[in-house]
């Protein structure tokens, strides 16, 4: 069992030990362990950079005690695994070699997602507020005089009162309608945007017009409130700002009804100011995590804008190959400049690669590092700490890797134990099936449990056999 299978979904090159980035404050070591006797350790800054590579942005009071015992387990082990991977020579072997193609490129791609991950405090989201009147389409009858009609209505409005009672009376989304057709503040900078058929018409629209918008599911008619560029840390604000307009309209939906609230009575819709508060900050930090996970699809999809991606056919990748093409065969463009396989036999080591590899290492790290390398911020990413450390961590992590798996694999299920299995269980789990009939069955699940006690015991004895020690009476509930 390899070191990536425990780290369950976490990058591997999203380990990234970097005490660089840790403050002072961070300098406290929460892990220490002894490297022919000269004391090495792992710092409570290195946990937290872990903790964004894998996850982003995240709430510190959310981090349990236990999680922060994973993460510095598994960052032991990785240190300490790599160790005697290195001081028994896996790193001159062909394995480790061939995993180390294009090895500067896979670091900068994973160097750029971790930049844009420290630096995600100084990211902008461009927000739109937006207020919408939706109308049902109708398959006995077109409706596109009634929403006219609307539209020169709300857009003759003499003030907001008079649009929220439009919005009162017409919307036919109901929950919409009691608010006032006031939508959630949107980012519209924020990749992927599955709204752009609502958003492109009025983002840039300072007139506060409505527009009509038509697809599958209905009328839209929409307008622009405001557009803002903002900090992450300014979010929260901005959806209570919302909130709180949107309960003012709910409030004023109700009371033009005649059903008033009466003392402590809430209709649907409505919350206390502390329920707002709560929701708008839960609706900051939801954004801030999808977006902070997402950064470095966000910037190549950006790039792609300025920089078309194209093929020979076009928009379409070329089918995988099954034999070396010849030097001259495009393998894609970047706006005008071709990239042909002869750039992609100038990579040290690809020509030792099936044709099959040599295609995923050209469309999945060939052409993203190029389009990367037009990024505005490609010389701040190649001139910081990040790529180069990524790049150290993915090696520590390689040998890691190939130090477990090899004495993992020393693990073997006999016949004699395969029967002892059988006997115990033949007529329960297995209803009175013949040996023959469940010996793989047998043999795959004594090999899955053996191989985890296996994976176990080679934790323990490297632990032990380089002093690891954790000071889990540093950490705390909550806090990091």
């Amino acid at each position: 069992m390899t070191v990536i299978n425990k780290l369950s979904k976490a990058s591997v090159l999203a380990l990234l030990l970097l005490p660089l980035f840790a403050s002072c404050g961070d300098g406290q070591a929460l892990v220490t362990f002894k490297d022919d006797g000269k004391e090495q350790k792992i710092t409570r800054g290195e946990m937290k950079t872990f903790l964004t590579a894998t996850m982003g942005a995240y709430d510190p009071t959310k981090i349990t005690v236990a999680m922060q015992d994973e993460v510095l387990q598994n960052l032991a082990l990785i240190r300490v695994a790599a160790l005697a991977g290195k001081k028994e020579g896996l790193d001159k072997g062909e394995e480790f070699q061939r995993n180390q193609i294009m090895i500067d490129r896979r670091a900068l791609i994973a160097g750029f997602d971790l930049y844009l991950k420290v630096n995600a405090s100084s990211h902008k989201y461009k927000m739109l507020d937006a207020q919408m009147l939706f109308l049902k389409n109708d398959p006995q009858s077109d409706r596109k005089a009634e929403a006219e009609e609307l539209l020169k209505k709300l857009n003759d409005a003499k003030d907001d009162a008079e649009v929220e009672k439009i919005m009162f009376a017409s919307n036919e989304n109901n929950r919409y309608r009691i608010q006032a057709g006031y939508l959630d503040p949107y980012c519209i900078s924020c990749n992927p945007n599955p709204l752009t058929e609502l958003t492109d018409p009025i983002k840039d629209r300072s007139d506060k017009k409505f527009v009509i918008v038509t697809n599958e599911q209905g009328i839209w008619l929409i307008r622009s409130l405001k557009v803002r560029d903002v900090k992450g840390d300014d979010l929260e604000r901005i959806f209570l700002d919302f909130q709180r307009r949107a309960q003012n309209a709910i409030k004023k939906y109700y009371e033009q009804a005649g059903q008033a609230p009466k003392g402590e009575e809430k209709h649907p819709g409505m919350m206390s100011d502390e329920e707002v508060k709560t929701f708008a900050k839960e609706q900051a930090e939801a954004q801030v995590r999808r977006e902070t996970r997402s950064l470095l699809a966000g910037e190549i999809e950006n790039l792609k804008k300025e920089y078309p991606i194209t093929f020979e056919s076009g928009e379409n990748p070329p089918e995988m190959w099954k034999e070396a093409p010849a030097d001259d065969t495009l393998l894609f463009k970047i706006k005008d400049q071709a990239y042909r396989y002869a750039d992609l036999k100038k990579e040290a080591g690809i020509e030792k690669m099936a044709p099959e590899e040599q295609f995923m290492l050209a469309m999945q790290v060939l052409l993203p590092s190029e389009l990367l390398k037009k990024s505005s911020q490609y010389d701040k990413v190649v001139k910081s700490d990040e790529v180069e450390y990524v790049q150290a961590l993915y090696t520590n992590d390689l040998l890691a890797n190939l130090y477990i798996g090899r004495e993992a694999s020393k693990t073997t299920v006999t016949d004699e134990e395969i029967k002892q299995m059988y006997e115990l269980r033949q007529f329960n789990e297995f209803k009175g099936k013949t040996l023959a009939q469940v010996k793989d069955q047998i043999q795959m699940g004594l090999m899955q449990e053996k191989r985890q006690s296996a994976f176990q015991a080679i934790k323990k004895n490297l632990f032990d056999t380089y002093s690891v020690k954790i000071e889990r009476e540093k950490l705390k509930e909550g806090k990091l």
